[in-house]
């Protein structure tokens, strides 16, 4: 204002041509002080335009969940979940919004990549060919950017579901944009659990898993069933675990995928596997303990043999081969019991003989033999005697040859008797002479 009244003051005195360059001065300065004051109030308007969904519109998600959160106008969550942005996605728009631009022929671009096609708007005001749309009872406009686009661009947030456009408001004015999607939204799951058995109690473990169109794989979690747990980076990256101890198992692997800048989990029953794990094989042993000859009975010198054997880990008793060392056998001889073998054999004479027993043990699919073996010494039987002190087939057990009754021998026998019965005659005759002799002589 000082300037202006410097200025007339001093075209009060000036003469006609500086009267004329003063003239020209105040109509450029008119101007422009008009211009600036039109400019001003034409910008104002631009920025908080009635039309405007969202006062004044927003320059960053950040500023558009704080005023989204303020909801001055009392119908921002109702008019943006119609548009796609739910109540609950207000944080990840907040977390994943990219600034993109919206384009008056009706794309949408982020990063230089066409997400949309064909996209409108939303406002408050009914323009030429807005078409009416009702939200929670109230009446909003809806045209073609083809139509409400000044500009050939306005920049805009957008939010993506993966590959996929989800949702997109102008940073001017706050007003959602509706476009037919290019790309694809995340696809992620989890599809097969691996087991590879490397050892009787060791497993490798692998997964199958689809994580696309923006969806990738942060880890995968293996739980083994018995209280363990290990975690891969990748679903091709081996995981090798050894169980403690024998029993029965469920391993189930977990896939975390990291998809519109949140970690969400996928398992399922294809992703679980049993895992049996065995005893300890135990090392199959077998062995013939003993093999004792008992004498059963002394006369005919038979003997009871008994192998015992000992057998563990699988192996069983199954028969066993006799050879006696007199040059006899048998063979195939069922076992007794669980750990014996017996057999029974008599010998003919009374010497030593080497008594052999070969075992045959089941061995799983397989047949296996040892060997045990004893000595044995059949007594002497008792002697016979014909009479006593004599042995039976000596001389002296043989019966003498007899006379007939009419020979010589028998005549002899006579002789011999009578004339022993005539000297015993003869001694007792002199016996009682003697005698009455003695009396007498008393």
């Amino acid at each position: 204002m000082k300037v202006l009244s410097r200025f007339f003051n001093h075209v009060r005195h000036a003469s006609s041509n500086k009267l004329l360059v003063g003239s020209l001065f105040v109509a450029v300065m008119g101007a422009t002080l008009a211009g600036g004051l039109a400019l001003s109030r034409n910008t104002a308007n631009a920025a908080c335009n009635p039309n405007d969904i969202m006062a004044c519109g927003a320059s960053s998600p950040a500023e558009f969940v704080n005023k989204y959160t303020q909801n001055a106008s009392s119908d921002l969550a109702t008019i943006y979940s119609s548009y796609g942005l739910s109540p609950d996605e207000i944080d990840r728009f907040a977390r994943t919004a990219k600034m993109g631009t919206a384009y008056k022929n009706g794309n949408i671009v982020v990063d230089g990549k066409v997400v949309a096609t064909g996209a409108d708007s939303l406002g408050r005001n009914k323009k030429t060919h807005s078409a009416a749309v009702n939200i929670n009872s109230k009446t909003y406009y809806s045209d073609t950017n083809q139509n409400v686009f000044v500009p050939d661009s306005i920049p805009a947030m957008v939010m993506m579901n993966g590959d996929q456009f989800e949702f997109a408001a102008l940073t001017a004015c706050g007003n959602p944009l509706h476009g037919h999607p290019n790309g694809n939204a995340p696809k992620y799951s989890c599809d097969m659990l691996n087991r590879n058995q490397i050892d009787r109690d060791t497993f490798s473990f692998t997964t199958n898993a689809t994580a696309l169109y923006g969806a990738k794989v942060a880890k995968v979690v293996y739980e083994f069933g018995d209280g363990t747990s290990k975690t891969a980076s990748t679903i091709s990256e081996a995981v090798e675990h050894t169980y403690s101890k024998p029993g029965s198992y469920t391993a189930k692997v977990t896939v975390y995928v990291t998809v519109n800048g949140e970690t969400k989990t996928v398992a399922g029953p294809q992703c679980t596997k049993p895992i049996t794990v065995e005893e300890v094989p135990q090392t199959p042993t077998y062995a013939c303990k003993e093999l004792i000859g008992e004498l059963i009975n002394k006369d005919n010198h038979q003997y009871r043999f008994t192998a015992t054997t000992t057998q563990d880990g699988g192996a069983k008793l199954k028969s066993a081969d006799f050879d006696f060392g007199d040059g006899n056998t048998q063979t195939g001889v069922k076992q007794a019991s669980e750990n014996t073998v017996i057999a029974e054999h008599s010998y003919t004479e009374a010497k030593e003989y080497t008594v052999t027993a070969n075992v045959y043990f089941t061995v799983g699919n397989d047949t296996k033999n040892i060997k045990c073996q004893t000595k044995i010494t059949p007594e002497q039987p008792p002697v016979q005697e014909c009479k006593p002190g004599v042995p039976v087939g000596s001389k002296e057990c043989e019966t003498p040859t007899q006379l007939p009754n009419t020979g010589a021998v028998d005549i002899l026998g006579g002789v011999v008797g009578t004339s022993g019965i005539a000297s015993a005659g003869t001694y007792l005759y002199r016996s009682r002479r003697n005698l009455l002799n003695t009396k007498w002589r008393k």
